[in-house]
């Protein structure tokens, strides 16, 4: 039997074994204000490395021996081939022993006291979503136009930073959201039921996912959930990809399929909104 914690960070990890140790450290940092909580990692079918050849479960064992920490407190899974971002979190949040959800990208990283300021929050508000202030980071040793990566890093923070600071309940929550653009849908630096999460997933079938997956999953956490409050505390470094471009030209396979997949999201979306 798994112990029942207070929060679950899940980390889903795709190429990006590069940065998973950072993330996983500033897990372990928490522990200097918070010490209840479980990580969880899913390795969605990758097979890269980091700067030391460590694949991503080399790099978890690695972390649970250096602190000690039992397979228990830190969970590895693994999907067989990649399943897509939509999939990885679906496997986090129904393997999750808490009643809290925090979803941490594995080039993230979470700021110093940002597990005790969400739990905080949430046992002081009763809320279902405890949505938080984000920061931006990007490395400038790997950046040839710096000016134009802080441009794009000051847009970024702004966008990140789009919450609702106060309370919000019921339907007010889904029109703060999609309606009147009050708070942004991103999943990262919110805390959330396990229970309205796995709501949410239950109205949506199995998909490979690429693109516009947090805005079908969070279409659903705010069209059911009954209390949001938001804080402007910073809980989140959000890392800029230098490899991201901003060119929308359809050139590739790839770009071809974040079409698709966001063609798809879409017509998950209404048909599952004519069952509601």
């Amino acid at each position: 039997m798994y112990p029942v914690t207070l929060l679950s960070v899940c980390i889903p990890v795709f190429h990006a074994e590069g940065t998973l140790q950072r993330c996983l450290d500033s897990v372990w940092e928490q522990n200097k204000e918070f010490t209840d909580w479980e990580v969880l990692i899913v390795n969605d079918g990758s097979s890269g490395c980091d700067d030391c050849g460590r694949n991503c479960k080399k790099i978890v064992k690695d972390f649970r021996k250096a602190h000690k920490l039992s397979k228990k407190q830190v969970i590895y899974l693994e999907h067989r081939s990649n399943l897509g971002l939509l999939e990885a979190r679906r496997t986090l949040v129904e393997t999750a022993h808490s009643n809290f959800i925090l979803m941490l990208d594995s080039d993230d990283y979470l700021l110093p006291g940002a597990l005790k300021t969400l739990y905080e929050a949430v046992c002081k508000s009763g809320a279902d979503i405890v949505h938080a202030g984000s920061e931006i980071f990007f490395d400038e040793s790997k950046v040839l136009d710096k000016s134009e990566m802080k441009v794009r890093a000051q847009e970024m923070l702004k966008k990140a930073n789009r919450l609702y600071e106060g309370q919000l309940c019921g339907s007010d929550i889904f029109n703060s959201y999609l309606v009147l653009g009050n708070h942004v849908g991103f999943l990262w630096a919110k805390l959330i039921r396990r229970e309205l999460y796995l709501q949410a997933l239950s109205y949506i079938p199995f998909t490979h996912c690429v693109m516009a997956e947090d805005f079908l999953q969070y279409f659903f956490i705010a069209l059911f959930a009954k209390k949001y409050v938001g804080l402007k505390t910073p809980v989140y470094s959000y890392t800029i990809d230098t490899g991201i471009s901003s060119n929308h030209h359809i050139k590739d396979l790839e770009s071809w399929e974040k079409i698709a997949s966001t063609a798809n999201v879409f017509t998950i979306l209404f048909e599952a909104v004519k069952e509601i």
